[in-house]
């Protein structure tokens, strides 16, 4: 039995092997014929050029992807990678949106194949697919520009995904190697997405991870498809600047009964900004900025209020549960405010808790709590299976 599923978290650290190429010969295609951009730009690597050196990984269609991306991921903040390249005209690459059936239960398969013209006998792929059904509804599709066929199920709060893959032929339905990557423990891959499409005319598959929790990065895995073979793929790690809002991604409850509620907004935007940027530096300023009784209504908030946050500059590490808890002075009022990443259940935001405090009769008064927009924004870096790219020469 085969099913095949993608990891999240390691690097593939494989090689782009283009049109079949075997590990002795840098492509298998007359460079005179080239035709598609992939082609091209296999072509166009002198590395990948010279007969017997072996290809770098991943190195052609991954640099058309980062090249095509990099101007415009400003103006796309909090949009993935995977669609802003295929929204945007003349980028090369094109996400299917695919036919898809459902399908209501593991029979279903048989009665699927029954109603093709001829009709296939789905034995193979029934006998792949039974053990990860568990009463969900698969989806079932051609992968446009290939002879390949999916089965996906996507299962739980987490996403994960497991799949099946299988050609047809002299009516029978032949299961087939999947995308290659690595599965986690119980053969599945969370917290990702699965398409299928083209890059500057070459069939391929993409798999994504971005997630909009407070880690400024995201990765994209691209690999070709040739035939009914999908090549080994190449990883594209993004690495981007927060871009803060005071509308959050998510509907969170706020509240202020203080007079200048919109002047302590603007304080919860920039601390939010400055403990995203350097959470040491912001509570040391912060301290630094008290006088003694100041001081000493600092020591009393912090025995009043919950345990703070975990030791550490991580920002990403802060939650409204374990929050960053520091002293902010504000129109003449001392306020312990305590920030951190709002989270439900394991799922943690990038959006921002910022809750404005004071001690008062020996309690701890809350006075407002904001909630503070964070997304991923600019391209700070691009990595291609670990190694650092540069902007192409103009």
């Amino acid at each position: 039995m085969f099913r095949t599923s993608w990891a999240t978290a390691a690097p593939l650290m494989l090689a782009l092997i283009a049109g079949g190429v075997g590990a002795a010969h840098a492509q298998s295609f007359d460079c005179h014929k080239a035709s598609t951009v992939v082609e091209h730009g296999i072509c166009a690597d002198r590395a990948l050029g010279e007969l017997g050196a072996p290809p770098r990984a991943g190195a052609p269609v991954c640099r058309i992807v980062a090249d095509r991306y990099r101007p415009l991921a400003a103006s796309h903040p909090g949009e993935t990678p995977l669609s802003v390249l295929a929204a945007t005209a003349g980028t090369g690459i094109v996400v299917e949106p695919g036919n898809h059936g459902r399908v209501p239960g593991i029979g279903y398969l048989a009665t699927w194949g029954a109603r093709q013209s001829p009709p296939v006998n789905m034995d193979d792929v029934i006998a792949a697919a039974k053990d990860f059904f568990y009463g969900s509804e698969p989806l079932i599709d051609h992968i446009a520009g290939t002879p390949l066929y999916s089965l996906v199920v996507v299962q739980g709060t987490a996403n994960c995904l497991s799949a099946v893959f299988f050609t047809v032929a002299n009516g029978r339905a032949q299961v087939v190697d999947g995308p290659p990557g690595l599965s986690g423990d119980d053969g599945r891959s969370c917290m990702v997405s699965l398409e299928f499409g083209s890059v500057g005319g070459s069939p391929a598959y993409f798999q994504e991870e971005y997630l909009y929790s407070p880690r400024m990065d995201s990765s994209l895995s691209v690999g070709l498809i040739h035939g009914a073979k999908f090549a080994d793929s190449c990883v594209l790690n993004f690495r981007f600047l927060p871009v803060f809002a005071a509308k959050p991604l998510n509907h969170w409850e706020e509240t202020c009964d203080v007079a200048d509620c919109d002047g302590l907004r603007r304080q919860a935007l920039t601390l939010a900004g400055s403990v995203q940027a350097d959470a040491a530096k912001t509570l040391h300023d912060a301290l630094l900025r008290l006088n003694p009784r100041q001081q000493a209504e600092y020591a009393d908030a912090l025995k009043l209020a919950s345990p703070a946050g975990p030791a550490g500059t991580d920002p990403a590490a802060f939650t409204d549960t374990a929050p960053l808890q520091l002293p902010w002075v504000y129109q003449g009022r001392l306020y312990l405010v305590s920030l951190g990443h709002f989270t439900i259940g394991w799922r943690q935001y990038g959006d921002w808790s910022v809750i404005f405090s004071q001690a008062e009769s020996g309690r701890l008064v809350g006075r407002a709590s904001f909630a503070v927009g964070m997304q991923k924004g600019p391209l700070e870096s691009v990595l291609i299976n670990g190694v650092a790219t540069t902007e192409p020469a103009q």
